[in-house]
């Protein structure tokens, strides 16, 4: 079985919340990286300003 491809979005700022709807959103780490595998939310993150695709380092 194939694992899923993880996108990696450095956000501006350590510890960042990015709410995806009303009940649901997204913690950056300590290091400023939000990890997802749904290729929807990666595309939402990279529209904001400062947050940049991080995902082949």
């Amino acid at each position: 079985m194939a694992s899923k491809k993880k996108y990696r979005v450095l956000t501006p700022n350590p510890r960042m919340y990015v709410a995806l709807n009303e009940l649901h959103g997204l913690w950056s780490d300590e290091n400023k990286i939000i990890e997802t595998d749904d290729k929807n939310i990666y595309d939402y993150l990279l529209n904001f300003s400062g947050f940049q695709d991080v995902s082949k380092l």
